[in-house]
């Protein structure tokens, strides 16, 4: 099951571990190689890459999925990989540990391409855009815009251009992806100093933009409470909702729902719980955070219908469900059958609402006028007003 983790990893920390563990395994590595430009099945050499970290001790696992990310790209394209990861993703083995080595993928990418926009092109929603967050942190690794070394203000600069215009982007979702990917970055960058981070996406010039970012580096902050080499510096085991109370008014919505799940992906009794602490007003947003995050760990149908229940609102169920349809078209692609199987369970105006979540997925997902055309063809008649041509962005 995929789990989002701190990406903001340290260069010296990551080229001393990545030469501990390559001192020990560089032959291995050697061997995989030769195996893969002599096997003609790519599928099994990405699995058996997996596999092998897999085995890794914790403390190794990082280094082992970063030096796979470069045999892999040694090996095959970005694109390739990616392909092989998006056919597999709903694997154990794929759903465990791809997104961790997609953002390596996207890292190791811009070190050879040094181009976000080409790499972007190459890139897919396998692994739930890994390879996307990646690249955004490789282009500022590539800068030497490290801790300490530029000021806030020179960052700034290159932060407000990165990720472009929407209308640039083929697929809107790379957008997203981009902005999103900046806040994990910028957590790096902010030496994990969530108030520093937070000010740095404030660089970004809308809303929108701002807000993805925000969503980047909150996680980060949380899933860094478990890491012993980059402590998160604000985060309390004892008050699951720390710091979100002493944040500004701007951060505090996209705190009070990525931030304080990202820990509880796995314990939905306790995700819901939370999500009944938070202030009235964010109690929406959080639960439907809660859905999105169901689909992290399953893509079950009757599961995540069956955990929102115990939410014990009719609409905040709604709520969970509409927004895990949602997640399901955008990890999965146009041609999922589980965001498809989810509205199936689902009836009367909460049909409705499932349905409709799937266009806003699948608006993200493409401009493409036959794409859409297709994806509408499969909605129910009863519930498919409003999808068609109208509905591209």
């Amino acid at each position: 099951m995929e789990k989002r983790y701190y990406v903001g990893i340290g260069i010296a920390l990551a080229l001393v571990a990545g030469a501990v563990f390559l001192g020990l395994s560089a032959r291995h590595w050697d061997s995989l190689e030769n195996t893969a430009r002599a096997s003609k099945d790519a599928d099994a050499f990405v699995r058996m890459t997996l596999e092998d970290c897999q085995k890794s001790p914790v403390r190794e696992s990082k280094a082992c999925h970063q030096q796979a990310a470069r045999t892999l790209l040694d090996v095959f394209s970005l694109a390739q990989v990616l392909s092989i990861f998006d056919r597999h993703e709903a694997e154990p083995l794929f759903f465990d540990n791809c997104h961790e080595v997609a953002h390596f993928l996207g890292q190791e990418a811009y070190r050879r391409m040094r181009s976000v926009s080409q790499i972007f092109a190459q890139s897919s929603r396998a692994c739930l855009g890994g390879a996307f967050h990646g690249a955004v942190e490789g282009y500022f690794m590539e800068r030497a815009m490290l801790p300490g070394m530029v000021s806030d203000a020179v960052m700034g600069q290159e932060i407000a251009n990165l990720c472009g215009e929407k209308k640039t982007y083929t697929r809107p979702q790379d957008f997203i992806e981009c902005n999103h990917g900046m806040g994990h970055a910028l957590m790096f960058l902010a030496e994990d100093d969530l108030l520093r981070a937070l000010h740095l996406c404030d660089y970004l010039p809308n809303t929108e933009q701002r807000q993805l970012c925000f969503t980047g580096a909150l996680m980060a902050n949380f899933t860094g409470a478990q890491s012993k080499d980059h402590p998160a510096k604000y985060f309390r085991a004892d008050d699951p909702l720390y710091p979100c109370p002493i944040l500004s008014d701007e951060y505090q919505e996209m705190c009070y729902t990525y931030g304080v799940l990202s820990l509880h992906q796995e314990d939905y009794e306790k995700a819901v719980a939370i999500c009944r602490l938070v202030p009235e007003h964010y109690q929406d947003a959080c639960f439907k955070t809660y859905g999105r995050d169901r689909t992290m760990i399953t893509s079950d149908a009757a599961t995540i219908t069956r955990q929102c229940s115990i939410i014990g609102s009719p609409i905040f169920e709604r709520d969970c469900v509409n927004a895990a349809a949602f997640n399901l078209v955008i990890r999965f692609g146009m041609e999922t059958v589980y965001a498809f199987n989810l509205c199936a369970l689902q009836s009367g105006a909460s049909a409705g609402g499932c349905y409709g979540e799937l266009v806003r997925a699948a608006q993200r997902s493409t401009r493409d006028v036959a794409a859409m055309q297709a994806f509408c063809s499969r909605i129910p008649e009863a519930y498919r007003n409003g999808c068609g041509l109208d509905a591209l962005q």
